[in-house]
Protein backbone atom coordinates (compact mmCIF):
# COMPACT_ATOMS: atom_id res chain seq x y z
CA UNK A 1 0.00 0.00 0.00
CA UNK A 2 1.46 3.35 -1.03
CA UNK A 3 1.81 6.02 1.61
CA UNK A 4 0.03 9.31 1.14
CA UNK A 5 2.04 12.19 -0.23
CA UNK A 6 2.58 15.26 1.92
CA UNK A 7 2.94 18.98 1.29
CA UNK A 8 6.33 20.64 1.70
CA UNK A 9 6.56 22.01 5.25
CA UNK A 10 9.36 21.88 7.82
CA UNK A 11 7.26 19.62 10.04
CA UNK A 12 6.57 17.17 7.21
CA UNK A 13 10.24 17.09 6.18
CA UNK A 14 11.32 16.33 9.76
CA UNK A 15 8.71 13.55 9.96
CA UNK A 16 9.71 12.08 6.58
CA UNK A 17 13.41 12.14 7.51
CA UNK A 18 12.52 10.18 10.67
CA UNK A 19 10.64 7.68 8.46
CA UNK A 20 13.63 7.47 6.13
CA UNK A 21 15.93 6.63 9.04
CA UNK A 22 13.63 3.76 10.02
CA UNK A 23 13.00 2.50 6.46
CA UNK A 24 16.63 2.88 5.35
CA UNK A 25 18.04 1.76 8.69
CA UNK A 26 20.89 -0.14 7.06
CA UNK A 27 22.39 3.24 6.08
CA UNK A 28 22.31 4.84 9.52
CA UNK A 29 23.71 4.34 13.01
CA UNK A 30 20.30 4.31 14.66
CA UNK A 31 20.38 0.83 16.14
CA UNK A 32 22.59 -1.06 18.58
CA UNK A 33 24.11 -3.35 15.95
CA UNK A 34 25.30 -0.45 13.81
CA UNK A 35 26.64 1.66 16.66
CA UNK A 36 28.46 -1.36 18.08
CA UNK A 37 30.65 -1.43 14.97
CA UNK A 38 31.13 2.33 14.76
CA UNK A 39 28.35 3.24 12.34
CA UNK A 40 27.00 6.49 13.77
CA UNK A 41 25.57 8.19 10.67
CA UNK A 42 22.69 10.61 10.91
CA UNK A 43 20.81 12.90 8.53
CA UNK A 44 19.36 16.06 10.06
CA UNK A 45 17.00 18.68 8.67
CA UNK A 46 18.65 22.11 8.32
CA UNK A 47 16.16 24.28 6.43
CA UNK A 48 13.93 24.73 3.42
CA UNK A 49 15.44 26.72 0.56
CA UNK A 50 12.42 27.37 -1.62
CA UNK A 51 11.30 23.96 -2.92
CA UNK A 52 14.60 22.34 -1.85
CA UNK A 53 15.36 20.62 1.44
CA UNK A 54 18.78 21.19 2.99
CA UNK A 55 20.16 18.42 5.23
CA UNK A 56 23.26 17.79 7.32
CA UNK A 57 25.10 14.45 7.33
CA UNK A 58 27.09 13.57 10.44
CA UNK A 59 28.96 10.48 11.60
CA UNK A 60 30.03 7.31 9.81
CA UNK A 61 27.84 5.42 7.36
CA UNK A 62 27.85 1.92 5.87
CA UNK A 63 27.73 3.45 2.39
CA UNK A 64 29.39 6.39 0.66
CA UNK A 65 27.80 9.63 1.80
CA UNK A 66 26.84 10.54 -1.76
CA UNK A 67 24.82 7.31 -1.87
CA UNK A 68 23.20 8.10 1.47
CA UNK A 69 22.22 11.58 0.25
CA UNK A 70 20.79 10.16 -2.99
CA UNK A 71 18.73 7.51 -1.17
CA UNK A 72 17.42 9.99 1.39
CA UNK A 73 16.64 12.44 -1.41
CA UNK A 74 14.66 9.82 -3.31
CA UNK A 75 12.74 8.88 -0.16
CA UNK A 76 11.87 12.51 0.64
CA UNK A 77 10.87 13.34 -2.94
CA UNK A 78 8.64 10.27 -3.16
CA UNK A 79 6.79 11.25 0.03
CA UNK A 80 6.85 15.01 -0.68
CA UNK A 81 6.61 15.45 -4.48
CA UNK A 82 6.65 19.25 -4.10
CA UNK A 83 10.31 18.94 -3.01
CA UNK A 84 12.48 19.41 -6.10
CA UNK A 85 15.83 18.52 -4.50
CA UNK A 86 17.52 17.40 -1.30
CA UNK A 87 20.81 19.23 -0.91
CA UNK A 88 23.70 18.95 1.51
CA UNK A 89 24.37 21.84 3.88
CA UNK A 90 28.12 21.82 3.20
CA UNK A 91 29.87 19.83 0.45
CA UNK A 92 32.59 18.79 2.92
CA UNK A 93 29.94 16.63 4.64
CA UNK A 94 30.06 14.32 1.61
CA UNK A 95 33.73 13.47 2.18
CA UNK A 96 34.21 9.92 3.36
CA UNK A 97 36.96 10.16 5.98
CA UNK A 98 37.88 6.50 5.94
CA UNK A 99 36.74 4.85 2.71
CA UNK A 100 36.74 1.05 2.68
CA UNK A 101 39.99 -0.56 1.59
CA UNK A 102 39.80 -2.94 -1.33
CA UNK A 103 42.23 -5.77 -2.11
CA UNK A 104 45.67 -4.45 -2.92
CA UNK A 105 45.01 -0.97 -1.53
CA UNK A 106 47.37 0.12 1.19
CA UNK A 107 46.19 2.25 4.08
CA UNK A 108 47.57 5.76 4.05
Amino acid sequence: MAQETLILTEENVVAVLAEAKRELSTLFGNNAENTAVGITGDCEFVCLDGPSVVVRLTGRFWHEKTTVLARVGNFVQTRIPECVDVEIEDPSQLEDADPPQGPGQAEM
